[in-house]
């Protein structure tokens, strides 16, 4: 939080009520050198604002030079929150040659606009909603962005090309059943040992995923039972004692 910012943005004036207290929002994100990264979704809920409303005034504010917003992409290449700088000091400059005003009380509000200026930089603190560094990318974005990777290794794996919108559509759903490393171990499995693969005959990869197949084209090996091991072993020894009734050259030949 800049107490700087906050001071500055409660001393504006010819802004709507809407823009004032969206840049009191900011200024309460706002590091030392004014920037912040809060999403849209987290100013309007903060303000009590729609999401129209936040892009309009962001918009607004913007164009009248009090934010700088600078897209930002993560690494995956998706969209991420902005990073909006404020420029409030450019707004309190231009108060400077106003003439003086009178309080309710008579005062004139010159020595408060020059205390305003006078305020050391460094004044600033911290948030308990957004720390004065780059914040890590959310939770649920972490989690977009690792269904965006094994979906990009699933498309890669599987050998049908069709319908890739709606394969990603349905992909998050069929992971909340399996891995992506038995999806992967299916699809190898099935290129190996599937006569219609084999034959260029595939499903739609969405129709794979609702179907679950990667049940079906691969099948994990099951250790044998206590039941099934004694029964082999107990096929072991009578087979190895008819052997041991013939004499080996003889049966050789």
């Amino acid at each position: 939080m800049s107490v700087q910012q906050i001071t500055l943005a409660l001393a504006l004036r010819n802004v709507s009520q809407a823009e004032k207290l969206l840049l009191i929002v900011l200024a309460n994100y706002a590091d030392e050198d004014g920037r912040c990264w809060p999403s849209q979704k987290r100013l309007g809920e903060d303000a009590g604002m729609s999401d129209r409303s936040v892009r309009t005034a962001l918009v607004k504010l913007e164009e009248a030079g009090l934010i700088v917003r600078e897209r930002r992409n993560r690494r995956d290449g998706s969209r991420g929150t902005d990073m909006i700088e404020l420029h409030l000091e450019r707004a309190s400059d231009q108060r400077k040659n106003l003439p003086a005003e009178k309080s309710s009380s008579g005062k004139s509000c010159t020595d408060y606009r020059k205390n305003l200026h006078e305020l050391p930089e460094n004044i600033s603190g911290l948030t308990t909603f957004e720390p004065t560094i780059e914040p890590s990318i959310e939770p649920s974005e972490k989690r977009a962005s690792e269904i965006d990777a094994a979906f990009d290794r699933f498309w890669a794996a599987y050998p049908s090309k069709l319908d890739k919108v709606y394969a990603r559509k349905v992909f998050p759903k069929a992971l909340k059943k399996t891995s992506l490393d038995r999806m992967l171990m299916a699809i190898d499995h099935a290129r190996q040992h599937s006569p219609a693969w084999r034959d260029n005959v595939f499903l739609h990869p969405s129709t794979w995923l609702n179907k679950e197949r990667w049940n079906d084209e691969f099948r994990a090996q099951e250790p044998f039972s206590a039941k099934g091991r004694q029964r082999l072993d107990n096929f072991g020894r009578a087979f190895a004692g008819a052997a041991a009734a013939f004499d080996a050259p003889d049966f050789d030949r």
